[in-house]
């Protein structure tokens, strides 16, 4: 290809994405950097022919292709661009799934900022699936097989929202698409796209999102709870990027369509009926189920009602929103599993120290059984901003769900030595003066929202608190009057444009609750190096380049920063940074900074993972102003001690 003369190529394995650049030798800057195609290909590596052009070579299919011009690319993809177009509904406007089409329900819902949610599943053809058929990632503990669908397998969501009692407006219409790559599963088979429609204001159809940041919208909610009866949220429709990241290989993409979550009982129309009983009697199973009964087989439960045991619900609760991270794999920093096929004491989180700061709480835990007010769990699912969990897909505290894990906490046996918090005292700042007597103070306003005097007093005073404080209370404000935080939508020529303060954004770096940069990064002698020294980064990138590392962390990875997977002969798995690989023994640093020395002896295989270690969207919680603070304070950082 002519036009590809002189440029650099390269692409990614994972995504399958392909890009160019050209490198000024004169200017020493790149002047061109673009996209060049997204392909479903597992690139191992490039070649040329005899001619010079460019060959790919896909690991996949062990196949080697030849790159050229797409001679259509300035036709539009026959892909449909509306949701009429997929022929998924018999009705769109009625929302009424074509014949074919399966509508479930699932046991545990994953909370999304109150929105309700209808869900079908469309099989090509008369294809099967295959309960239970997949395994890996394995060994990963805990981690339950999905079910295997076949190619062109769709999944679907509508989500609605009540802008005033009982009337459900919808939203968006998320569809999964899977196509099946050639190759074993054991390096990942699976290729699943997401696509987002976002519904049109007369509810009749809705349209494809194409905007590569997704899209915000704010709308106006009745809610008799609020000062004057009206408030605002603003909702963000995920961009497909976005989608992969909660529908990952270690979480079998599919979140909803496995045992633990169809083993329940689904309305179809006047009846009502298990739906994997419903499964096997359609013939939708490649095999026969195992010789028992669905209500043998392991299920999460609604954790909505109350008349539950609290334990299953509160495992359920963590399960359906935190378990496709953190787990196995999963792409959660914290070394811990919130999986429900896990038991508490192997989880990794009771009486466990965090590793990622402990928000000022003397003595806090991850989970401290009996006392939510020292568990940064607790604390990070109720506060807004830096640090809140979970990381995307939400970004309004759920109520009840966190009255629940409340609940569960307080009532897990505990070490009487340490005496729970149970501060009383009537003054607000004395309340407020520590961590968990905030948590405390805020579980109070929670439980009595018609107490609009104690909530103003509080607000009143919580202006004045440090940031870790002011957050938990942020959600009992109105929407207009929080923080405006960046969100998922990122434009970083806007962030560039901005005036920045580097003696600001040095504050961000080291003291910022949730974003923990020195928890990774060294600066002359301050933080951890785990991840590069960043005292010399602005020798080295200019402002653009340092803020695109942060938005992208995975695109370009040094070698030495690639996380690496060992697998022993007994099946233990271990991931981290290579510090060492001799004759004698492998030694892996940990996100945590342990060193993990393993005999070369005990190693049966080795693999080099495509994805950092630094997590996406790490910025969404912080304002403009403070990710301009922090690019400008990087960008100053040329060899002297932290500017």
């Amino acid at each position: 290809m002519s036009a590809l003369k002189g440029a650099y190529i390269y692409g990614d394995y994972d995504t399958g994405k392909i890009w160019m650049f050209r490198y000024d030798r004169q200017t020493g800057r790149v002047s061109d950097h673009r996209e060049l195609l997204d392909s479903t290909l597992r690139l191992v590596g490039f070649a040329e022919d005899v001619d010079g052009e460019l060959l790919l070579v896909d690991h996949m299919r062990g196949l080697i292709f030849e790159l050229k011009e797409n001679a259509n690319a300035d036709h539009k993809s026959t892909f449909p661009r509306k949701l009429s177009e997929t022929g998924l509904f018999a009705s769109v406007s009625e929302h009424r799934p074509a014949d074919g089409v399966i509508p479930y329900s699932v046991s545990a819902t994953q909370w999304t900022d109150g929105a309700s949610k209808e869900r079908f599943l469309a099989l090509p053809g008369n294809s099967k699936i295959d309960f239970d058929g997949i395994t890996y990632p394995q060994p990963a503990p805990g981690a339950p097989h999905g079910w295997k669908f076949p190619d062109g397998t769709v999944a679907v969501e509508t989500l609605s929202l009540e802008l005033s009692p009982g009337k459900p407006r919808r939203l968006e219409t998320r569809i999964l698409h899977y196509e099946q790559l050639a190759g074993g599963e054991d390096v990942g088979d699976q290729f699943w796209r997401g696509y987002t429609y976002v519904w049109n204001d007369e509810q009749t159809d809705a349209v494809l999102l194409e905007d590569p940041l997704g899209m915000d919208r704010t709308f106006t909610i009745e809610d008799e709870s609020v000062a004057g009866g009206k408030r605002l949220q603003t909702w963000h429709f995920p961009s497909r990027t976005e989608c992969t990241v909660c529908h990952n290989m270690a979480a079998k993409y599919v979140l909803g369509i496995n045992t633990l979550q169809m083993n329940r009982d689904h309305q179809y129309g006047d009846v009502a009926a298990n739906q994997m009983e419903t499964f096997r009697h359609l013939g939708l199973f490649a095999d026969e189920l195992p010789k028992k009964k669905a209500i043998d087989f392991p299920k999460l439960v609604d954790y909505r009602d109350a008349s539950r045991d609290l334990d299953l619900r509160a495992r359920s609760y963590l399960h359906a929103n935190c378990s496709h991270c953190h787990r196995k794999w999963g792409g959660g920093n914290g070394e811990f599993l919130l999986l429900a096929t896990v038991d508490l004491p192997e989880m990794g989180i009771a009486n466990v120290k965090p590793s990622h700061g402990g928000f000022s709480m003397p003595g806090g835990k991850i989970l401290t059984p009996g006392d939510p007010f020292r568990s940064v769990l607790f604390y990070r699912a109720a506060k807004l901003g830096p640090g809140r969990m979970p990381r995307m897909g939400s970004s309004v505290v759920d109520e009840a769900g966190l009255k629940l894990l409340h609940d569960w906490i307080a009532n897990l046996p505990t070490d009487t030595r340490v005496a729970p918090v149970t501060s009383r005292n009537d003054n607000v700042d004395a309340r407020l003066a520590t961590t968990s007597n905030a948590l405390q103070l805020m579980q109070t306003l929670a439980d009595a929202p018609s107490n609009r005097s104690l909530r103003d007093e509080v607000l009143a005073h919580v202006s004045q608190q440090p940031a870790h404080i002011r957050e938990l209370f942020e959600r009992f404000l109105p929407e207009e009057e929080r923080t405006k935080r960046l969100g998922s939508v990122i434009r970083a020529d806007t962030i560039l444009a901005m005036d920045a303060d580097a003696e600001r954004g040095k504050a961000v770096f080291f003291k910022t609750s949730g974003v923990q940069c020195l928890n990774c990064h060294r600066i002359g002698k301050l933080g951890i190096e785990i991840g590069p020294d960043l005292s010399q980064i602005g020798k080295k990138y200019d402002r653009a380049k340092i803020l695109e590392n942060i938005l992208l962390p995975s695109k370009e990875i040094d070698l030495k920063y690639r996380v690496h997977l060992v697998q022993t002969i007994d099946g233990r798995v271990y991931s981290g940074l290579l510090i060492k690989s001799g004759p004698g023994e492998i030694v892996l640093k940990e996100p945590t900074g342990k060193l993990v020395r393993i005999p070369s002896a005990d190693v049966e295989d080795t693999a080099t993972q495509q994805q950092s270690m630094m997590p996406d969207l790490l910025l969404r919680d912080l304002t403009a102003k403070q990710v301009a603070d922090l690019i400008a304070f990087l960008s100053m950082q040329k060899g002297d001690q932290a500017k």
